[in-house]
């Protein structure tokens, strides 16, 4: 939680060094535009999700077998770490860092850059730095899924 306190003041404190502004233009406050798209895309990625389960439960002949040890604890910190790790990415990436890009260099170069940087970010993340191969793969898939989200 203190985390996500320091994250927050850290953003704040950048766009207001930056831009005078507070964190509201960052869209903290959603509109009933943004609901709806929120309400749709999180249809479509279940759907999608449970499609690739289906298919490769019939195709690849995978098994889906319930954790012995699953428990209410373990699904609620699994959310909550889901929860932070969304938020760190999505404040930093394309919160702060492209809000203040796209006022200083336009669009285009703020989500290019945004989404390099996202990329990047992941090989440390994902504790692949060092290994080429899943570098190159990573960088290009999470860097065109922050392309995506940027845009």
């Amino acid at each position: 939680m203190l985390g996500i306190i320091v994250q927050l003041a850290v953003s704040w404190l950048i766009i207001w060094l930056c831009e005078k502004k507070h964190l509201g233009v960052l869209g903290f406050f959603p509109t009933k535009h943004r609901l709806l798209y929120f309400a749709i895309f999180l249809l479509v990625t279940a759907i999608f999700c449970t499609s690739g389960y289906i298919l490769r439960m019939y195709f690849g002949k995978e098994e889906w077998i319930l954790n012995p040890n699953i428990s209410s604890l373990l699904i609620l910190s699994g959310v909550w770490w889901n929860i932070k790790s969304v938020l760190f990415e999505e404040l930093i990436f394309r919160g702060v860092l492209l809000y203040i890009l796209i006022k200083k260099a336009g669009p285009a170069i703020a989500i290019a850059i945004s989404s390099i940087a996202f990329g990047i970010y992941h090989w440390f993340s994902m504790e692949i730095f060092g290994n080429v191969i899943q570098m190159i793969v990573i960088f290009f898939v999470t860097g065109a899924m922050g392309l995506l989200l940027a845009y």
